[in-house]
């Protein structure tokens, strides 16, 4: 149903393509095809790059686009914080911020929409570093960062130097063993 009233809106709107490109991906991802869905919107994106400037018309369906990759690879982990962050979420919100001084409502919806996702998406970030620092494995790391910290140590107030293999395990313990 939702795929032929896209086709029929393909068919109705000749010229202005990417809105239904937007629409068509969103059905895409509603029937759990993520991979072609998000292939459509990183298609946009990169079509829309160079043409937002030029067209200020685009913006609504770039920082759409924009947002709603950006919330989606989020979901399905395909990229990384960092990129989700600065390639999408952020970007969504510079481009619609350079259209502050506009009063269209549609773009006031879309920045308070832009906004959240990038709150959103931050908060999720900070729960799950807060949660991996609280955890056991955290604090077995920094137990073993601390136990290295000691060895070094201890291995220059004996003057043990290293040779190109590096320490024996040997050495090691036969410093520990004179301290």
């Amino acid at each position: 149903m939702a795929e032929r009233a896209v086709y029929q809106m393909k068919q109705l709107t000749s010229g202005t393509t990417h809105q239904w490109q937007l629409e068509e991906a969103q059905v895409f991802w509603a029937k759990g095809e993520k991979g072609l869905a998000l292939g459509r919107l990183r298609q946009m994106i990169n079509t829309l790059e160079g043409q937002v400037d030029v067209n200020p018309g685009l913006v609504p369906v770039y920082t759409e686009s924009l947002r709603l990759c950006g919330n989606w690879l989020a979901e399905t982990c395909l990229e990384s914080p960092g990129v989700i962050l600065e390639n999408y979420l952020e970007r969504a919100v510079e481009v619609l911020q350079a259209e502050s001084d506009s009063q269209d409502p549609l773009l006031q919806s879309q920045r308070t929409q832009a906004f959240l996702s990038l709150a959103r998406f931050s908060d999720a970030q900070y729960h799950t570093i807060d949660k991996y620092m609280n955890s056991s494995e955290f604090e077995n790391k920094q137990a073993l960062l601390e136990k290295a910290k000691a060895e070094v140590d201890l291995m220059r107030e004996h003057n043990v130097g290293s040779n190109r293999s590096g320490v024996t395990a040997n050495t090691l313990y036969m410093v520990k063993m004179a301290a």
